[in-house]
């Protein structure tokens, strides 16, 4: 009896990681269309949050969560897909509030070749700008006090994944 009750947690655990998906899987998703992205996360249990249309001022966008708890707006992860139906290129942020998942992220974008081009404290937060050869990565880590628990101090991870030359662009200082 007891091993049984070691493999359904070890399998339930197994399918709750499969959930998240890799570095690669996030770069890959930013070049996919608006239904092939919702039809993937959903697929993976991601909720969709919200979708807005393009405006004369900004891109379409998609909201999805992973893990989300049935009394308030917190989960595991976000991701939030910009894009437009024109030859611009689609962005893709993805909050990570665990720092096991965001290790797994950073260990990966290193061994992917990303170089650092720059970091600097910057709005409450410590923003990293990472080169590759056609994606440039943005993280910034930011620290606040959740009121909700008291006094504890959260931590959350906002990756951005841009194409190259869409980054020099519209975001290069």
């Amino acid at each position: 009896m007891k091993y049984i009750l070691i493999l359904i947690l070890l399998a339930s655990s197994l399918i709750a990681e499969a959930q998240i998906p890799t570095l690669d899987q996030l770069i890959n998703f930013r070049t996919k269309s608006a239904a092939d992205l919702e039809e993937t996360l959903v697929a993976k249990n991601w909720k969709m949050l919200e979708a807005n249309e393009a405006t004369d001022s900004t891109r379409a966008s998609m909201s999805f969560g992973l893990g989300m708890n049935s009394y308030d707006d917190k989960a595991r992860m976000f991701i939030s897909y910009n894009y437009s139906e024109y030859s611009q290129p689609n962005r893709l942020s993805v909050q990570i509030n665990r720092l096991s998942d965001y290790q797994i992220y950073l260990g990966r974008l290193k061994a992917l070749g990303f170089r650092l081009r720059s970091s600097k404290i910057m709005d409450g937060g410590l923003k990293k700008v990472y080169m590759g050869k056609t994606n440039v990565i943005t993280i910034k880590s930011i620290s606040e006090e959740d009121n909700d628990i008291g006094s504890r101090t959260i931590t959350t991870y906002h990756l951005t994944i841009f194409n190259i030359k869409d980054y020099a662009t519209y975001f290069e200082e």
